[in-house]
């Protein structure tokens, strides 16, 4: 499934905002993703992008080494393995949570970092894996948009990506809708979702 949006930008907002979109909660302590960074959009102007249910896992070992993209959805395990060939990221059946993707480093010796994809873009990253250890990937149809901090698209971060508390935006049975932010000037600056659209 495909979600179709619109950040849509009917603010006052006269200092060139930079935003931020993260799909999982950013809070002290827990390393979150930024997704998309929309810079430079100004009045009236839009940024379309989509929300697959379609993920893609990448890992990348102690040698600089990135593996080849592998689709995923929901449930899917992988592992990477030292092979005759190389190091190898392989499908490794199911999780034990539905709702969950996992990665474990089944390297003899050595670290790998997983990186979780969604619509070409990194959503998700793990931190350093030690040989036998796994990460579990897990998330709620939600995004979380507002003011970024001084983040890059994929930069990984805490609570950082974000300048002021982000909003919540559930895509829970929604195929296509418009993300609007107005306010700016001397209010704050406030996010909402329009003209949403739910399957019949």
């Amino acid at each position: 499934m495909v979600i179709s949006l619109r950040f849509i930008n009917q603010s006052q907002a006269t200092d060139n905002p930079i935003i931020a979109i993260t799909c999982a909660e950013a809070s002290a302590g827990v390393p979150v993703v930024a997704w998309h960074i929309i810079r430079n959009i100004g009045p009236g102007s839009n940024y379309p992008f989509t929300y697959s249910s379609e993920l893609g896992v990448v890992a990348s070992d102690d040698n600089g080494n990135y593996t080849a993209q592998l689709s995923a959805q929901l449930g899917t395990a992988f592992s990477v393995r030292s092979t005759a060939s190389g190091n190898q990221l392989v499908y490794d059946g199911t999780t034990l949570h539905p709702d969950a993707i996992s990665v474990k480093n089944l390297l003899p010796s050595g670290r790998i970092t997983a990186f979780l994809y969604r619509d070409q873009n990194v959503c998700a990253k793990s931190g350093p894996l030690r040989p036998n250890t796994r990460v579990n990937f897990s998330f709620a149809p939600l995004l979380y948009i507002g003011r970024a901090a001084s983040v890059t698209e994929g930069d990984i971060s805490t609570s950082a990506v974000f300048a002021v508390e982000p909003v919540r935006i559930s895509l829970n049975g929604v195929t296509n809708a418009d993300i609007v932010m107005k306010g700016g000037g001397e209010s704050p600056l406030l996010f909402s979702v329009e003209n949403i659209n739910r399957p019949e």
